[in-house]
């Protein structure tokens, strides 16, 4: 849901973090869920201690200024997905 919805969205980018697997456990994982993404490993959670990641799995929807517009803390669901992303393309 996420690459195909985001793809549509021509300014929008995804970017996936890995936070406490190790790069070839996290990538194994992506593969088992269909998702053929590279994901950035976090081993310092300093990705995750910026962007006020208190629980996981989080989605933090970043402006294109890098300022936080929203975080979804748990499963994200596509209408809250379209939601946001309009959000953010009316910016």
């Amino acid at each position: 849901m996420l690459q195909s919805t985001v793809g549509a969205q021509s300014r929008a980018q995804l970017v996936l973090v890995n936070e406490g697997d190790s790069a070839s456990a996290a990538s194994a994982f992506l593969s088992s869920v269909g998702v053929h993404q590279p994901s950035l490993l976090d081993s310092d959670l300093a990705v995750g201690r910026a962007y006020g990641a208190i629980g996981l799995p989080i989605t933090v929807f970043v402006r294109s200024d890098g300022s936080i517009d929203a975080r979804q803390i748990g499963q994200l669901d596509e209408r809250v997905l379209v939601a946001e992303l309009s959000k953010l393309g009316g910016q």
